[in-house]
């Protein structure tokens, strides 16, 4: 009976160490996957933020409208219709730069990147600016003061730390 009970002993311990193996082995998968399905959504969301600017970047493909994007972003005087259509334009641009910014910040918890981009151009184009501090006070949010922390010229730390 003692020689049985050893065998049985034995066995159980093989069978748990295949147990725990087995348990490791499936982990191992799962994280794998996980990570994968990762890595695809973001790819994926990186296309769809390229898709985002190419179909803006379609939107003044004719030459008449690329005309009133250039007068706008740098200011030059616009009759009423054309300051409207000048203000949906810019509208979709900001569009496209939050959306941008909120993608990217799901994939790796930033997206500053772009909010100090789209900084960067304001500062270049005075009209475009003009037209940001309308489209900040219509429609608000956390990604438009994040950008208006990125043009104030005496800021000393980066407005994307954590606890800004």
């Amino acid at each position: 009976m003692g020689k049985l009970n050893d065998w049985l002993g034995v066995v159980t311990n093989v069978g748990l160490i295949a147990g725990l193996l087995l348990v490791a082995y499936e982990v191992n998968q799962t994280n794998l996957a996980m990570e994968r399905d990762y890595q695809a959504w973001g790819t994926s969301t990186q296309l769809d933020v390229q898709q985002m600017f190419v179909d803006w970047g379609g939107s003044i493909a004719d030459r008449d409208t690329a005309e009133l994007w250039w007068k706008g972003i740098n200011d030059e005087e616009l009759d009423a219709v054309d300051q409207e259509r000048f203000y949906q334009i810019s509208e979709n641009y900001f569009w496209a730069y939050r959306s941008a910014g909120f993608a990217w910040k799901e994939i790796d918890g930033g997206g500053g990147g772009f909010a100090r981009g789209l900084a960067q151009r304001m500062i270049e184009r005075p009209g475009l600016r003009k037209r940001f501090d309308q489209w900040h006070s219509e429609s608000g949010g956390e990604f438009s003061r994040l950008v208006l922390a990125f043009l104030e010229p005496d800021r000393t730390t980066d407005p994307t730390a954590p606890g800004r």
